[in-house]
């Protein structure tokens, strides 16, 4: 797998990830307890998507090591933000 593909496929995994924290319904839980938190910080794709991007590629990277981690972090972390703010723009009314 080469770094582009990798730096993606971790990307739309991360935003997935992302959205299911800070967006879905199952979570909702979750978010109740996190009222004393500042909103934004998961609220955020830019903020949390980029801790998540961090996270899954070094995940990946413990078990399939990547050339290059922390370029295809920080991309894997743009496409965290880029992806949300496309589907925010495809879903508004």
């Amino acid at each position: 797998m080469t770094p582009v593909e990798a730096a993606v496929l971790i990307g739309l995994a991360s935003w997935r990830l992302w959205r299911l924290v800070a967006r879905d319904d199952i979570t909702e839980p979750f978010h109740s307890r996190l009222q004393g938190w500042p909103h934004r910080l998961v609220d955020c794709p830019w903020c949390l998507g980029t801790w998540i991007a961090a996270a899954v590629t070094f995940s990946v990277d413990q078990v399939h090591p990547l050339p290059v981690p922390w370029l295809i972090a920080g991309t894997a972390a743009g496409i965290v933000g880029f992806t949300e703010m496309v589907t925010q723009r495809l879903t508004e009314p």
